[in-house]
């Protein structure tokens, strides 16, 4: 979380770290709220604090993650975030 924050000369919050990253795998709010727990209505407000933060658009966010050389970081981050979930989901079916 440090080199991302230093990366964007930034200091985000880890919620919203989690839903930018979970954007970028191109999920809906919906389905990023699942998978952090949290409601759609707070993923969205996540994310727009984030990119108000950040002084971007959403459109923009793709483009602004490549020239900061962050999409390696975040994409791992999402992917982990999404594992876990997969993870939880079957142990409760055991």
């Amino acid at each position: 979380m440090i080199k991302i924050n230093k990366s964007l000369g930034t200091e985000l919050k880890s919620r919203q770290f989690e839903c930018l990253s979970l954007n970028l795998f191109n999920l809906t709010n919906k389905e990023a709220a699942k998978i952090l727990n949290i409601s759609e209505y707070t993923v969205k407000s996540h994310l727009y604090s984030a990119l108000l933060y950040l002084n971007i658009s959403k459109t923009d966010f793709f483009n602004f993650v490549i020239e900061k050389n962050v999409f390696e970081i975040l994409t791992y981050y999402g992917s982990q975030l999404v594992k876990a979930k997969c993870s939880r989901s079957n142990q409760k079916k055991n």
